[in-house]
């Protein structure tokens, strides 16, 4: 692969560019794009991690437990990060020097920190323990790490998922799983969890109640069993009811529930052994959602096929589909994403977009409207180097991008500043506006090109910036 513009774009080696899927964790790429369930994330070419969405529990980690975040927020806590996974109530972020990060609900002991409370962790804290981790996995209650060694870590609610011979109890602090031991990459659906090993082949555990372990029965296993007729894997996907697989040739394979044709058969009959996709060859990436399922195709194209009533395939219907139909308008995509019930997509040129569900705002386009039947594009992400400012508690606000065109984001972290105004070079106010913490979006589009003073104020401190309105 050669990188372009901040991101990699595809060659014709589609082996390699699989294999860079299945090991994506501890693989510093320029940017990207993260479906969680009700969230969406982003990490910047810098390593800096961005989030939106439904926030009730702290799930954004933005520090705040709003309803919803509607716009890109920065994740101050942590500058280095390299994966972001994110489960029903909590997220994990996995930062360049190994260490593992969590935030949101611990009702399970999902945050690892040797406890269970329904006390939200609103910003990320340090999973206690663990170092030298590449890959990380959250789910609904349970989350996982693997060591460079090789180790499999697991904590949270275990289900049978662990995959260690236990079910029925609460981990509140990581412990080894023997089992998996030299998983390259986890995934973890509503009580299952599957793993890619090294030689290609696919291990699942927990409960089986429409095939989700894939080994021809529907029979439950505390234990890794081995997902029947795989080999040669190279990319593993999967959300609450069913599990994708990508082979090295470009084939696609499912298995789990059926019931909204998210296998992609042509049936909505559940199978408990793994089915190839029929037509589809090509396929460089995969993405699973609740009960949907996206690929993107060598050519930049995006197919899917599943659950369509929240115009999650972006076909132009709200029709179910049990055969992959190609995502509208989007050409040239990098990566792809799902959450429970929306979709992501990142573009050649940097661009991100999302489409289907919105209700707590995350598709990010600064709205909470219900559906976008098409995509649309997320603004406000790895903005421009922030506006130097003279003041006091500079450090507690950023401004940018500088010069503006039409938006100005003024992200007021720390809450330190309540009014803005921007003063024009005749020291005459020409707007004025109040600041909640966290990001505020500036509408500057009505004002005149040229040079122009921003003035913070706060109860405590004050500050100023110069713009250049274009």
């Amino acid at each position: 692969m050669k990188r372009v513009n901040g991101i990699f774009r595809r060659t014709k080696h589609i082996v390699l560019i699989c294999l860079m899927s299945a090991t994506i964790d501890n693989t510093a790429t320029a940017q990207k794009i993260i479906g969680g369930v009700y969230q969406s994330f982003f990490i910047c070419a810098d390593s800096s991690l961005w989030a939106w969405g439904k926030n009730d529990l702290g799930q954004a980690g933005i520090g705040t437990d709003s309803r919803g975040q509607l716009i890109p927020a920065k994740i101050h806590v942590l500058n280095k990060v390299i994966s972001v996974k994110g489960g029903q109530d909590h997220v994990l972020g996995l930062n360049a020097d190994g260490t593992v990060w969590a935030w949101g609900n611990n009702a399970v002991g999902s945050l690892g920190n040797g406890t269970t409370s329904h006390v939200n962790t609103l910003e990320p804290v340090r999973v206690p323990g663990l170092s030298g981790i590449v890959s990380i996995a959250a789910g609904f209650g349970p989350s996982f790490a693997i060591q460079a060694d090789g180790t499999v870590w697991a904590w949270g609610y275990n289900a049978g998922q662990h995959g260690d011979g236990t079910d029925s109890n609460i981990n509140t602090v990581p412990h080894q799983v023997p089992l998996y031991y030299g998983a390259k990459a986890i995934e973890t659906g509503k009580g299952y969890s599957f793993a890619l090993m090294p030689d290609g082949t696919v291990w699942a555990s927990g409960i089986n109640v429409d095939g989700y372990l894939g080994n021809g029965t529907f029979n439950f296993s505390n234990v890794p069993v081995q997902v029947t007729g795989l080999s040669d894997i190279v990319a593993i996907s999967g959300k609450k009811y069913h599990a994708m697989a990508l082979k090295s040739d470009g084939t696609v394979w499912t298995w789990g529930a059926n019931y909204a044709g998210q296998l992609g058969n042509g049936t909505t009959t559940n199978s408990p052994v793994a089915i190839q996709v029929p037509g589809l060859t090509g396929v460089v990436a995969i993405a699973a959602g609740n009960a949907h399922s996206l690929v993107l195709k060598d050519d930049g194209t995006i197919w899917g096929w599943g659950k369509n009533d929240l115009n999650q395939l972006a076909d132009g219907t709200d029709t179910d589909r049990s055969t992959p139909v190609r995502v509208s308008r989007l050409t040239n995509v990098a990566q792809i994403a799902c959450g429970d019930y929306h979709s992501l997509a990142l573009t050649s040129d940097g661009t991100a977009w999302g489409w289907g569900f919105n209700g707590s705002g995350m598709l990010g386009d600064g709205t909470d409207t219900l559906l976008r039947a098409m995509p649309v594009k997320i603004p406000g992400l790895c903005p421009d180097t922030p506006t130097a400012i003279n003041g006091m508690a500079a450090s507690s606000i950023e401004l940018y991008p500088n010069p503006v065109t039409d938006i100005l984001r003024v992200d007021n972290a720390e809450s330190s500043y309540s009014r803005l105004s921007i003063i024009n070079i005749l020291g005459q106010v020409v707007w004025q506006q109040q600041l909640h913490q966290g990001m505020n979006m500036i509408e500057v589009q009505k004002i005149p090109s040229g040079i122009y003073m921003i003035q913070l104020t706060g109860k405590e401190h004050s500050a100023s910036a110069r713009i250049i309105r274009q």
